[in-house]
């Protein structure tokens, strides 16, 4: 597993969601996902990646920090263990931009589960809780 921890200096009092790639590294089967972190104010939030392979090689790379904040672009690359316990974790720190353009945004995670009940694979939805509003005017 992968944890991924988000701290944000100079908080705005909005939501923001913050996306990131996860690539192998090592020579395998080409591992490749996107997670995001859905900050809401917490002195740091984070999000757990599962079922990554134990013993590859990860480059976690900050790719969207929401319209009102300074991306973290040094990726970092860890080693996935076996322990799920104490998970393989990495850290981004975020600045608000207060003079930025601020557009909105938002991020985006597709989760399919698979169900014999329902036949194979569905895309699970949940209510659009990760949207930023931004005032421009």
């Amino acid at each position: 597993d992968l944890l991924i921890k988000k701290t944000v200096v100079g908080y705005d009092g909005l939501p923001a969601t913050f996306v990131f790639t996860i690539e192998e590294k090592t020579e395998g089967d080409g591992y490749s996902n996107v997670a995001s972190v859905y900050y809401t104010g917490d002195k740091d939030n984070s999000t757990l990646v599962t079922m990554i392979p134990a013993g590859i090689k990860v480059r976690v790379t900050e790719v969207y920090a929401g319209g009102r904040y300074t991306a973290d672009t040094d990726p970092q690359e860890v080693v996935i263990t076996a322990d799920t316990v104490n998970p393989v974790s990495v850290s981004f720190k975020n600045t608000y931009d207060k003079e930025g353009p601020h557009p909105g945004g938002s991020g985006i995670e597709n989760k399919f589960t698979y169900s014999a009940e329902n036949g194979g694979w569905g895309l699970d939805t949940t209510p659009n809780t990760t949207a930023e509003t931004v005032d421009n005017g």
